[in-house]
């Protein structure tokens, strides 16, 4: 591994714990926030979360030699990577310009103090998850002709069969795991 797969590397870690550190968060999931904490830290998890997949990809880019960067050798091209990590390259690619649009909040029972779950179960955090509606994600990319840009359609298809609606942490942990596979 070479001094620029080590540095994108640790930019992704250092991301990666932020995401899991940023205040009222565990692993995606939030405590109970009133309307404008839950949009505040809402923005920030948008943000933190695009910055890891941001150093996923230029991780993954650096692996395979872009730029002068020797590859990793047996790093697999752009064709043969794991569906998440082509999801992960989609939404990195996205998430930049529709930063919003690619998570939502849902709401899901917790468990409250000392284990019990809150007599009426009206104790609920939010989730951070992908959009599950496929019709509310940015089209396949398209050249000035309209012919449709299939490296564009893979990791689009894959982030849809793979992501959608589900937990942003999910997918987060998918790609650290990929990384550790890559790296001492």
């Amino acid at each position: 591994m070479t001094e620029q797969h080590a540095r994108a590397k640790a930019a992704f870690e250092r991301a990666l714990l932020r995401w899991r550190l940023l205040p009222v968060m565990n692993q995606g999931r939030m405590f109970p926030l009133d309307p404008v904490q839950a949009a505040e830290v809402l923005d920030q998890a948008h943000a933190t979360a695009v910055e890891v997949l941001l150093w996923a990809r230029a991780f993954d880019d650096a692996a395979r030699g872009s730029d002068g960067i020797p590859p990793i050798p047996g790093y697999p091209d752009r064709g043969q990577l794991p569906v998440g990590i082509k999801a992960a390259r989609w939404a990195a690619n996205k998430g930049l310009h529709l930063l919003i649009e690619l998570a939502q909040v849902d709401h899901v029972g917790t468990i409250g103090a000392r284990g019990m779950v809150p007599l009426g179960g009206s104790l609920v955090a939010p989730i951070l998850r992908w959009i599950s509606d496929e019709s509310r994600l940015p089209e396949v990319k398209k050249s000035p002709k309209g012919k449709v840009d299939e490296s564009d359609r893979d990791i689009r298809d894959a982030f849809v069969a793979h992501w959608r609606g589900q937990p942003v942490a999910i997918g987060l942990t998918e790609v650290e795991a990929w990384l550790a596979r890559w790296t001492p």
